[in-house]
């Protein structure tokens, strides 16, 4: 049986060495860029994330009318501070249906370019503060009363609240909608919430 024996020069040893060890440092660097891509690309750690949820409950006045309290619950989901600039809610009129609306559901007018309901708006509050004024730690969160005063003749309405995102231009940032029934013999939703995170 014939042995084979090699022998590498000192040179050799180098550049052997030296090809494993640009080896390690590509994918060295390969690993980092996927982390990097996956913690703050994919995932976009420092941006701005909230929840948004509301409760509503009423009480019957002695004037015809009815007392409706909203209050907006917003939730810092995120890692960083989040900054509220303005947060908006208002009240859609469901039921009974408006003459306006009846004719725009019998013209198969009422969803509009945006695919929504076009209702009608009873009342619709805005709360604003300069920056920094109102700021949400990560993981804590904060909340925001409104209050409508809503005819006896409204059965349902539907409530929308929007928080936009204070680090864009755009106005895109979170919302929360759903029904709200003042009829005694319905269970009303009181607690809805919708989360989205910001898109670069």
């Amino acid at each position: 049986m014939n042995a084979f024996k090699v022998t590498l020069g000192a040179e050799q040893v180098e550049l052997w060495s030296s090809a494993a060890a640009n080896m390690a440092t590509v994918a060295a660097i390969a690993v980092g860029a996927r982390w990097t891509y996956s913690r703050f690309i994919s995932q976009r750690t420092e941006q701005p994330r909230a929840t948004l949820s509301y409760r509503a409950a009423h009480r019957t006045m002695s004037d015809g009318a009815s007392l409706l309290r909203v209050s907006v619950k917003a939730v810092n989901s995120g890692t960083v501070l989040l900054g509220v600039r303005e947060l908006r809610c208002e009240i859609q009129r469901v039921a009974p249906p408006s003459p306006e609306t009846l004719a725009k559901l019998e013209a198969k007018e009422l969803i509009n370019q945006r695919d929504e309901a076009d209702l009608d708006c009873i009342r619709c509050y805005e709360q604003e503060w300069e920056a920094g004024e109102v700021e949400i730690e990560p993981k804590e969160s904060e909340s925001f009363d409104f209050d409508f005063v809503v005819d006896d003749e409204i059965e349902t309405v539907l409530i929308y609240a929007d928080l936009p995102n204070a680090e864009r231009s755009d106005g895109v940032g979170w919302q929360a909608t759903g029904f709200y029934d003042f009829i005694a013999d319905r269970a009303p939703q009181t607690d809805q919430q919708s989360e989205a995170e910001e898109a670069a």
